[in-house]
């Protein structure tokens, strides 16, 4: 027995070549770099519109906090002005009130004290209201009763008085 070897062949239908459409292998690898090409130029694309729209969230977040800050600083604004106007109503009547006060009666004294006591109590922007006498010792305070015998590391403001005296509050 012999054996022989058989081969096959393929035999294109009539009208077509054997070889594949369009180039063959060069026709692949044209069209692989054309599709990198193509996907490279997507991802650049999409890089630069992310970057735009970070931009422009960037400028807007930056008008934003602007906008913010303007509207912070108007009612810190109004705000300190409505402390210092209710501060002073404060001192203006403390100061009415040590002026019509007897200095020199005790009762008086601890009447004028309980008073600024209250109004210390009603207005937290004021710590204390003291009077001092002519020799810069504190007469009333509306922290303590009666006031230490040196002065307190309070601000005060001083009005001298029609009788010579000096009023503080």
């Amino acid at each position: 027995m012999t054996m022989f070897a058989q081969s096959t062949a393929v035999i294109p239908p009539a009208g077509r070549s054997a070889a594949p459409p369009h180039g063959g292998a060069a026709y692949f690898r044209g069209s692989s770099r054309v599709i990198i090409a193509a996907g490279a130029g997507l991802v650049i694309a999409i890089a630069l519109l992310a970057g735009l729209a970070s931009l422009g969230l960037h400028e807007y977040a930056l008008r934003e906090a602007e906008r913010e800050t303007a509207t912070l600083s108007n009612v810190l604004a109004r705000h300190t002005e409505r402390t210092v106007q209710a501060a002073n109503v404060i001192l203006e009547s403390a100061l009415e009130r040590a002026e019509r006060t007897d200095l020199a009666d005790p009762d008086a004294l601890a009447a004028l004290q309980v008073s600024f006591r209250r109004q210390v109590d009603a207005a937290p922007q004021i710590r204390s209201l003291l009077v001092f006498d002519r020799d810069g010792r504190a007469v009333v305070n509306s922290v303590q009763h009666p006031p230490r015998a040196t002065t307190p590391r309070t601000a005060s403001i001083s009005s001298p008085t029609a009788s010579g005296r000096t009023s503080a509050c």
